[in-house]
């Protein structure tokens, strides 16, 4: 399943709405895949954030819900940068993790997932390079100081993330942007 996670903005001015959505793309073949995933991450998303609810969307022209995929997939915009009520909550860190751990326990029960007793979860060692990429993210307050790569794939998609992005920061501080 995919999941492209957004946080949504108006016209860069200030409003006072704003509100969580989730939007699924018609015409795929993974559609009624899509909107099972969807009914279930959304309402914990909602809750987790206590934002106005602007319910489950449909839409045709997002690319990166189209059918290239392979599978279901489904894109949240977890409130809005510019509205002064949304930007409260998305300030808070607790908030931000909850709305993350929303979206996972969504994927969890879409999986049928269920959790392995006596699994020891290790952190992933780093090397100079990823030292190197994690610190650069940290500058930028892209990723907190002391975060632990958990060695499953999920702290090994982390750890990819923070890789191909810190050469792009690099650049950016090169020409001045940053």
């Amino acid at each position: 399943a995919h999941l492209s996670a957004h946080h949504n903005a108006l016209a860069g001015k200030w409003h006072s709405g704003g509100g969580i959505e989730t939007f699924v793309r018609t015409g795929t073949k993974k559609y009624t895949e899509s909107m099972k995933l969807a009914k279930l991450v959304h309402p914990k998303y909602v809750k987790a954030m206590n934002l106005r609810d602007r319910g489950i969307k449909t839409t045709t022209n997002l690319r990166m819900l189209s059918d290239d995929l392979g599978c279901p997939a489904i894109l949240t915009e977890g409130g809005f940068m510019d509205s002064t009520e949304d930007i409260k909550a998305m300030r808070i860190d607790s908030m931000l993790q909850a709305q993350g751990e929303a979206i996972a326990q969504g994927f969890v029960e879409y999986f049928g997932l269920k959790k392995k007793e006596g699994t020891k979860v290790e952190n992933i060692k780093l090397t100079s390079g990823q030292q190197n990429a994690v610190d650069k993210l940290v500058k930028h307050g892209m990723l907190k100081k002391g975060f632990e790569f958990p060695n499953d794939q999920n702290g090994n998609m982390t750890l990819t993330l923070v890789t191909m992005i810190a050469p792009l920061l690099t650049k950016l501080e090169q020409k001045g942007s940053l």
